[in-house]
C-alpha cells in the first residue's frame, strides 16, 4: 500500500466493514500491517496484471467500491521499462476495470495523475490511456470515476480534477 492507500485507509477505516489491500509486493503488505494493524483489513498478495487472480478476488469479496491506485509510478523506471509500465498501468488497470464491470461492482474510482494532462512521459500517457478507456467502456451497473491528483505539501494529496462516468441505463 502506497502513500495514497495508507492515507485513504486511515481516513475510512472506522466507516467501513472491510478493506481489501491487494498488492503484489509482500514487503508492502508487511509494512502496511505494521503501519495499520486492523482486523478490518484483508491483505492479499496478488498482481493486477493477472486477470484470473483479479477476477477471483473481486468475485470472492464483492466489494462495494474499488479504489484503483495501482501504478508503476516512478517516471524514470517507466521510461526505462516501458513494457512493464504498460503491463501494470494499462493492462492491469483494464483487468480491474473489466472485472468490476463484469461483477457488477457499484463503483470504481481510478486514481490518475496531473501528468496525464498533455503527457510527455510514458507514465503520463499510460494514465491518460486508462482515463480514455474508462470514458469508452460500457458500464451498465458500475459507476466509473476518475480523479487526478498531484503531490504537494510534504506528501499530502490534492485532487484537482474529478470526472464521473455514470452508469448507463
Amino acid at each position: 500500500m502506497g502513500r495514497f492507500g495508507t492515507a485513504m485507509t486511515k481516513n475510512i477505516i472506522n466507516d467501513v466493514k472491510q478493506i481489501i489491500h491487494f498488492d503484489r509486493d509482500e514487503k508492502n503488505q508487511h509494512l502496511s500491517k505494521q503501519n495499520i494493524n486492523n482486523e478490518k483489513i484483508v491483505r492479499i498478495v496478488g498482481d493486477i496484471r493477472d486477470k484470473e487472480t483479479v477476477d477471483n478476488v473481486i468475485r470472492l469479496y464483492k466489494p462495494d467500491i474499488i479504489m484503483l491506485a495501482s501504478a508503476m509510478k516512478h517516471i524514470d523506471k517507466a521510461e526505462a521499462y516501458p513494457d512493464e509500465c504498460r503491463k501494470t498501468n494499462i493492462d492491469g488497470c483494464i483487468n480491474v476495470i473489466n472485472s468490476a464491470i463484469q461483477n457488477n461492482i457499484d463503483k470504481l474510482i481510478f486514481l490518475s495523475t496531473d501528468k496525464a494532462t498533455n503527457p510527455t512521459t510514458i507514465y503520463g500517457c499510460s494514465k491518460l490511456f486508462v482515463e480514455m478507456y474508462i470514458k469508452s467502456v460500457e458500464s451498465f451497473n458500475t459507476t466509473l470515476l476518475t480523479t487526478r491528483y498531484r503531490k504537494c505539501f510534504r506528501f499530502k494529496w490534492i485532487s484537482f480534477r474529478y470526472l464521473e462516468k455514470t452508469k448507463r441505463k
